[in-house]
């Protein structure tokens, strides 16, 4: 019997997400400090907090999501998303030529928040299904034992 993928609720994965984002912040902070200032931690670390920042408009606008009609949730979801790349956008341009900020360091602390989200899912899907099958396995042994005479529960 197939059931359908375990999926943790949206307020428990943002917030395992920020906790880890802010921890991998929390280390480029330290980075910092201790490289004094290499451009490509602070372009990480700006690119950390626009994508932590994305990833929280993007958990508020899903959690309003079920107020509306579907062609007005399609449009809603769709401004949401032209908001966040104009974000994105935006912070680009405006430190294309700061000379102590890495262009490549924001792009990949913009990838960080949807990687570790994906992440997280993958490894709490796979938990829960594993639970799943154990408590499946569990129950067909234990009505293999009723049906041989075995101990009767």
């Amino acid at each position: 019997m197939l059931t359908p993928a375990p999926i943790p609720d949206l307020t428990t994965q943002f917030s395992r997400t920020r906790k880890i984002t802010l921890i991998i912040t929390g280390l480029v902070v330290a980075g910092i400090v201790l490289t004094s200032g290499s451009p490509f931690l602070w372009g990480l670390l700006i690119g950390l907090a626009v994508g932590l920042y994305n990833a929280f408009t993007l958990h508020r606008r899903l959690g309003r999501i079920g107020e509306f009609s579907p062609p007005r949730a399609k449009k809603y979801m769709f401004k949401g998303m032209a908001m966040r790349f104009t974000t994105i956008c935006a912070v680009l341009f405006a430190v294309r030529n700061i000379a102590w900020i890495d262009l490549h360091g924001i792009g990949a602390g913009l990838l960080i928040p949807p990687l570790v989200a994906i992440f997280d899912l993958a490894v709490s899907s796979f938990k829960e299904s594993f639970q799943q099958a154990m408590a499946s396995q569990a129950m067909q042994v234990n009505s293999k034992l009723r049906r041989k005479g075995g101990e009767n529960v």
